[in-house]
């Protein structure tokens, strides 16, 4: 794995991200909702956990539903055709 993908910042969380192989215990994705015992980001300064797969989606989408084309749903105004 490359260097810069061990520690990450996510547009989701304030602090650096960590990259973690297998946990020992199940965990709730902070990204998706779900527990499970996978490949994970974890915030060393508090208890936030999300996948690897969650953490890696991109932050903007094209959507045909939507006047814009381009959605940031992280981002505070985003788009509110959905």
């Amino acid at each position: 794995m490359l260097e810069e993908q061990r520690s990450i910042k996510h547009p989701s969380h304030r602090h650096p991200l960590t990259y973690v192989r297998k946990p020992s215990s199940l965990f709730h994705c902070d990204g998706c909702g779900t527990e499970e015992r996978d490949f994970a980001y974890v915030c060393n300064f508090c208890e936030f956990w999300i996948h690897k797969s969650c953490a890696l989606l991109p932050t903007t989408f094209q959507s045909i539903l939507s006047p814009c084309q381009v959605c940031n749903p992280a981002d505070e105004l985003y788009c509110r055709a959905f």
